[in-house]
């Protein structure tokens, strides 16, 4: 059974967070990252590493992922690149929600 939302009664305490028994697992950023990683680099037409952002709201792991995209690939092979990697993502724990960024003109930018 999925744990949706947990509520915690706080005390003061001499022990170390490790020592309470906390009835949760914490995850980093970086954990979070080498889960993302993989499934982003098995998408074609992303012109750089991905930024990602990780947000816990509620009890639930969000990752906004941040990618530049290829400007000559078409929007529908995008859509459902994105659509599957989103589903991947979403299908693994920790993550609850996943949400794409895209920078569709990327190629056509200056540098400044």
């Amino acid at each position: 059974k999925t744990v949706k939302e947990v509520n915690i009664s706080v005390t003061k305490s001499n022990k170390s967070l490790n020592a309470l028994p906390i009835p949760t697992t914490l995850i980093s950023e970086k954990e979070i990252t080498e889960i993302v990683n993989p499934i982003i680099e098995s998408l074609s037409g992303v012109r750089s590493d991905p930024k990602i952002r990780v947000h816990h709201i509620n009890g639930e792991i969000i990752v906004d992922i941040f990618l530049q995209i290829n400007g000559i690939q078409r929007m529908e092979e995008t859509q459902k690149l994105i659509s599957e990697a989103k589903s991947r993502l979403e299908a693994t724990t920790p993550i609850d929600r996943a949400r794409f960024f895209l920078d569709l003109d990327f190629e056509f930018r200056k540098p400044v």
